[in-house]
């Protein structure tokens, strides 16, 4: 769809100029996953096509899923590949190169099946407008944030709240709230957006943060931070919005004479070197840890994922955690529930200081239950 100025003509120049072209890369690579027998929570392998014609490197930073089931995957050097085939017995998975040119993605979230992606820059909207699974038109949504060419000012783990905002970590400025509703372009739908874009900045003092995690009604917004300066370990914090918006978590040193916030739980170096993303539990799968109290927690250096289960004191919250699943192949950086099997999905890559052997990898965790005792919550 294109617009007109008022006395000019769109001329065919113009349309052919704006109409997507073919596809760059049509071809399919299939792979075969293998299924996880461990309890009570196996870990599934999405084999990842590491050979392939365009020498792709796959540290995979993010994905998420279609309606149809199918996932997208970004890699920090900035391609998106889509996976086909995911099923219970992984069979015949299928992958198709979908983006390219994307600068340090470290974020991505689909809204009612359209695809953004968060990048150093922008959040970026990818859109496929002749239905060839490859992206014919980026469209910048808002590129409010800032960064800096330092080494560890990354922008990382995109999420939405109910009201269509967008959320979001920053090494340079904290986390961070996008005041600017999910909607398509006036260039594709009249609905468009007003243009009225603003940041909020909800809390600061995080130590390279490296993901995000946000409650299903968007109370909860947690990242975590690495040990170092001003942070004595790996940490995982909390904003509670309402309570304690604008808190400073320490790091850089004291803010306006205040001691920091508390953390919402330390974990030692060496149960967690490097910490990423959390999710809370919201699959019916899961049901028996799904509390409105527990979330899922990432260590990328030690390769695993950890049931958090917190607990509020007379208003301030804390938490204790268990280890789930260690083997994952690549440090894993985020973890969606896929809303069309109930599972859990993790993606990870080498970067920081992990324990893990490969570049890369998309793997599934899935609570099977068991005779071994697995805890829902704790009280201190």
């Amino acid at each position: 769809m294109t617009r007109s100025c008022p006395g000019r003509s769109t001329g065919p120049a113009l349309t052919q100029g704006t109409a997507p072209g073919p596809a760059q890369w049509p071809q399919w690579i299939e792979t075969k996953g293998e299924l996880g027998t461990q309890t009570p929570f196996a870990t599934d392998r999405l084999t990842i096509p590491f050979e392939n014609p365009y020498g792709t490197l796959f540290f995979i930073t993010a994905h998420d899923f279609f309606s149809d089931g199918t996932a997208a995957v970004a890699t920090m050097t900035g391609e998106v590949w889509l996976v086909k085939g995911i099923d219970d017995k992984l069979s015949k998975l299928r992958w198709k190169r979908f983006a390219t040119g994307l600068h340090q993605p470290l974020g991505m979230k689909i809204v009612k099946d359209k695809l953004y992606v968060l990048g150093r820059d922008q959040i970026t909207c990818l859109h496929d407008l002749n239905g060839d699974d490859e992206a014919d038109f980026y469209e910048c949504v808002t590129n409010a944030m800032q960064t800096s060419p330092g080494g560890h000012d990354f922008i990382v783990g995109l999420e939405t709240d109910q009201e269509g905002r967008w959320y979001f970590a920053s090494g340079n400025q904290g986390v961070c709230r996008i005041n600017s509703v999910v909607q398509p372009s006036r260039l594709l739908s009249e609905s468009g957006r007003d243009g009225h874009t603003t940041l909020e900045v909800l809390a600061t003092g995080f130590r390279n943060p490296n993901g995000l995690g946000i409650s299903a009604d968007g109370r909860f917004i947690t990242t975590s931070v690495q040990e170092g300066d001003w942070t004595p370990a790996t940490s995982i914090c909390q904003i509670e919005l309402g309570k304690n918006e604008g808190a400073h978590f320490g790091a850089g040193g004291p803010k306006d004479g205040k001691p920091p916030e508390p953390v919402l739980m330390y974990l030692p170096r060496g149960e967690d070197n490097s910490a990423s993303s959390q999710v809370f539990i919201t699959s019916d799968k899961w049901a028996s840890l799904k509390g409105d109290n527990n979330l899922i927690h990432l260590s990328s250096g030690g390769g695993s994922a950890w049931l958090m289960m917190r607990q509020n004191v007379k208003g301030r919250w804390q938490a204790a955690a268990v280890k789930i699943s260690g083997n994952f192949d690549s440090g894993p950086q985020c973890s969606r529930f896929n809303r069309n099997d109930g599972h859990l999905y993790v993606n990870g890559m080498q970067g920081w200081g992990t324990y893990t052997p490969k570049d890369g990898c998309f793997q599934r965790v899935r609570f099977t239950g068991g005779d071994k005792p697995v805890p829902v919550a704790f009280e201190a």
